[in-house]
């Protein structure tokens, strides 16, 4: 039996903008609802964390949610940067 690994690339910046990206909206207690570029879609894996915000007007959403604070999501992702993400399948040879 073969074991194949795959990695989950995790990157905290707001430097590079990838190429293909999507958006999410996301509150804040201070500066409440605002549209995050968070997750890149066709450029080299892995998520694009706290890039651009753009404050949005209370009117402008069409629900409310509270989410965590940009603190708790800071935490979070240091946490996990101290967690190796490793994937093993194990994948069946041809006898030969």
């Amino acid at each position: 039996m073969k074991e194949q690994e795959t990695s989950l690339g995790l990157n905290l910046t707001s430097l590079r903008q990838p190429d293909d990206y999507q958006e999410c909206l996301v509150y804040s207690p201070c500066e409440g609802f605002m549209v995050a570029t968070w997750k890149n879609l066709g450029d080299e894996p892995g998520f694009y964390l706290f890039a651009t915000y753009e404050p949005l007007h209370h009117e402008q959403t069409l629900f409310w949610a509270v989410l965590p604070t940009p603190e708790d999501m800071s935490e979070l992702c240091r946490q996990l940067m101290t967690t190796k993400i490793k994937a093993i399948k194990n994948v069946d040879q041809p006898s030969t």
